[in-house]
């Protein structure tokens, strides 16, 4: 039987105030209002 498949929905709004839908499959390690950066169709959390 194959596991069912997860993943994770995450909004971004860019500074121009426009949004984007990113889904990826690893569960995101940031929180609302963290300042991120998509990579490769995932997001990650801005060191600067």
């Amino acid at each position: 039987m194959n596991a069912p498949l997860l993943s994770y929905a995450v909004t971004v709004r860019y500074e121009d105030g426009t949004y984007a839908f990113i889904e990826q499959h690893d569960e995101p390690t940031v929180r609302k209002g963290d300042r991120v950066r998509v990579v490769d169709g995932r997001v990650e959390l801005r060191n600067d």
